[in-house]
């Protein structure tokens, strides 16, 4: 009948409404619980690390460090070798110095006869300059030297393994917990802070070069400065990522290296071997938790920045790069991506979890070091 017709027809459209609402509602829920993965491109920033501690709420100056080391600060190590990484902290230059030079010479009775002489401690001397005619001392950390306080003499228990002047790799059968060993002190830094300070430094790249005799030539410099007209073309260049990792192995941080997992687990294994760990922007709390851990003396000097970055004036102009681009302001590292040097970026967690267990160890992540508050 008729009726019968418009009421299967009623019930049609009720049945085709609620199947509408019911998919309307599953979308809207489906919305709600969607979240989408983190932008790889522009990874979210943090200077938390992932056990929690908020490195940037590091308070460490040279009177609280001073006021909590303890009186017996006899130096521990008898052999030091500096593992400077371009970019990472050239001010730590003057810890080594104050570690292995002293005002006061050492009694004669104590000199190392047989493995050390007068002429091998020229570097204490500022002004000496080694075989090639290269002061010891970059001229950046002579000139956060006091000049009253030059401590011009040897401390003849303490024995310097390696270079004052560049970025020299470990050696690759180099030997770090033997009791001959030397004891490797090395700052680490986030590679994409490291990538951005290098590229307005002219996209400074250490030894660049496939092999020893190449890097002594022009061309792979021009070949890279055309090859990087970006910060992000520059950080992804196979010359240019993966420094850290590569120098911990023994090889050049301009020179490509196929970084496998072997390679990078042989670097991860260095690290752990390292008689210190710190990081470049915790660099205060990495000078006094030095001192803590193998003796000596702080002083006000070693807490200065040797190379301040002139991009945070105000009034500051970027300079044209050779090969094309502009320098950037410190900030641009945020648009860096966690993918652009991975091998690096897993590196440096791992060193910053390294440096926050002794940071907890040795008592810095509690008041007046550390605050908690935001």
């Amino acid at each position: 009948s008729h009726i019968d017709e418009v009421w299967t027809l009623g019930m049609g459209r009720r049945r085709g409404v609620a199947a509408l609402v019911g998919y309307l509602v599953l979308i809207v829920t489906l919305c709600m619980l969607y979240k989408p993965a983190p932008s790889r491109k522009h990874a979210k920033v943090s200077t938390i690390a992932p056990n929690g501690v908020n490195i940037s709420r590091l308070h460490v100056t040279y009177e609280n460090c001073i006021a909590g080391l303890p009186h017996n600060r006899s130096k521990k190590l008898q052999k030091l070798l500096w593992l400077h990484f371009p970019k990472c902290g050239t001010s730590l230059g003057t810890v080594v110095h104050g570690y292995l030079c002293q005002s006061d010479p050492t009694p004669h009775s104590k000199q190392r006869t047989g493995r050390r002489t007068a002429s091998v401690c020229d570097y204490c001397e500022l002004e000496q300059m080694n075989k090639q005619g290269t002061p010891y001392w970059d001229g950046k950390i002579r000139a956060l030297l006091p000049t009253p306080e030059i401590r011009k003499y040897c401390d003849w228990n303490v024995a310097y393994a390696g270079g004052f002047f560049g970025h020299n790799p470990l050696r690759r059968n180099q030997h770090l917990r033997g009791k001959d060993d030397a004891g490797v002190l090395a700052l680490f830094r986030d590679p994409r802070r490291r990538l951005a300070s290098a590229w307005n430094h002219g996209k400074h790249t250490h030894h660049l070069g496939t092999s020893d005799a190449e890097s002594r030539f022009p061309k792979s410099r021009v070949l890279l400065e055309k090859e990087t007209p970006t910060l992000r073309d520059f950080a992804r260049h196979k010359h240019v990522r993966g420094c850290q990792v590569k120098m911990l192995v023994g090889g050049q941080c301009g020179m490509y290296h196929n970084i496998t997992a072997a390679v990078y687990e042989e670097a991860l294994n260095r690290l752990h071997r390292l008689a210190f760990v710190g990081v470049t922007d915790a660099y205060n709390a990495s000078v006094c938790l030095f001192h803590h851990m193998w003796g000596g003396t702080p002083q006000p000097h070693m807490f200065a920045n040797a190379r301040p970055a002139r991009a945070h004036r105000v009034n500051w102009k970027p300079n044209k790069l050779p090969g094309g681009g502009l320098q950037v302001r410190p900030s641009a590292w945020t648009n860096l991506s966690l993918d652009d040097d991975p091998d690096d970026y897993r590196l440096f967690l791992a060193a910053q979890d390294l440096f926050i267990e002794r940071l907890r160890k040795y008592g810095f992540l509690k008041p007046p070091y550390y605050t908690s508050l935001p």
